[in-house]
């Protein structure tokens, strides 16, 4: 998850307020997943492509 119980920055500059201590994982999620509900696929799509986790190597 980016952002949600740390906030967020964008070089350096603040964008989004932590919720640590304010709400859990789960409501952060729901509260993405109520915004993201409107979104054509095609934008949902890009956005979970440029928020895709890189996978980690094995070894």
């Amino acid at each position: 998850m980016m952002g949600g119980q740390k906030g967020g920055d964008m070089q350096g500059d603040p964008v989004m307020p932590a919720w640590n201590g304010r709400l859990s994982d789960r409501e952060i999620e729901d509260a993405i997943a109520w915004f993201q509900a409107p979104w054509p696929v095609d934008v949902y799509d890009r956005w979970r492509r440029a928020n895709a986790q890189p996978a980690l190597p094995k070894g």
